[in-house]
C-alpha cells in the first residue's frame, strides 16, 4: 500500500516514507501510515495494496511464459 502511495505522489513521497520509518519506533501502525498519508484502515488501502502485487505476480508470469 506504501508502494502504491508513492506510486500514486511520486519522488515527493520519499520524504513521508522517512517519516513513516522513524514513525514505526514509537506508534501504532494506524499512526505511522498516517504520517505517510496512509489510512490502513480503509478498504481502498488494502485494494491498492493488493493491485500492486497482482501487477508483479502478472508481470512475472509473463516474463517466464
Amino acid at each position: 500500500g506504501l508502494y502504491a502511495r508513492y506510486q500514486e505522489v511520486g519522488p515527493s513521497f520519499v520524504e513521508c516514507y522517512k517519516a513513516f520509518l522513524s514513525a514505526t519506533t514509537t506508534d501504532t501502525v494506524e499512526g505511522a501510515t498516517a504520517v505517510a498519508g496512509v489510512d490502513v484502515t480503509t478498504r481502498e488501502f488494502w485494494e491498492s495494496s493488493f493491485e500492486v502485487i497482482e501487477a508483479q505476480v502478472a508481470e512475472f508470469l509473463s516474463l517466464t511464459e
